[in-house]
């Protein structure tokens, strides 16, 4: 169906039809800000409207592929990141193409400079489980750190430690 719709819309645009009965399109929105790409929503998404975009660290929707199950929104762990309109038919070119919903720059390990997470996640992580940690600084430093690295300074930091207690 939306394969013949994108046809006749082309590059027009008809506006967007709503609808009280509800149709299996919509929209999705997301709050960037909040996003912290942690792809939950992605996982869920059985239909593949919604997509990863490793090349340059994005998640993308394209509406016309959305079913408004609402798997997504079910999933995504971030408060009021998420939501999901269903009862729309968007007859505009965009409704059938894919755009970037959330973008993030890749936070570099603080021991060897390898990106590993969405800049995001690790300062939310961060900011959670710093004043757990602020007696312990290899803690608190392997925050910031590639698993690799992460391994490594708790490693280290142990060694140290028995090296105290002997």
């Amino acid at each position: 169906f939306t394969k013949r719709l994108s046809v006749i819309v082309g590059a027009h645009d008809y506006g967007t039809i709503h609808t009280e009965a509800q149709l299996p399109y919509g929209n999705l929105t997301i709050d960037e800000e909040q996003c912290t790409l942690c792809l939950s929503c992605a996982e869920a998404c059985s239909q593949r409207a919604l997509s990863v975009h490793p090349e340059d660290n994005s998640l993308r929707f394209t509406p016309s592929a959305c079913t408004v199950c609402g798997y997504c929104e079910v999933t995504c762990p971030e408060k009021n990141c998420l939501q999901v309109t269903g009862g729309l038919l968007m007859m505009y070119p965009e409704f059938f193409e894919r755009r970037v919903v959330a973008r993030d720059t890749l936070f570099r390990c603080i021991e060897c400079g390898t990106p590993f997470a969405p800049a995001k996640a690790v300062k939310k992580i961060a900011a959670v489980m710093k004043p757990l940690f602020e007696n312990n600084p290899s803690k608190t430093r392997a925050l910031y750190c590639c698993p690799d690295c992460k391994a490594k300074v708790m490693l280290e930091s142990l060694q140290a430690e028995e090296g105290i207690l002997r």
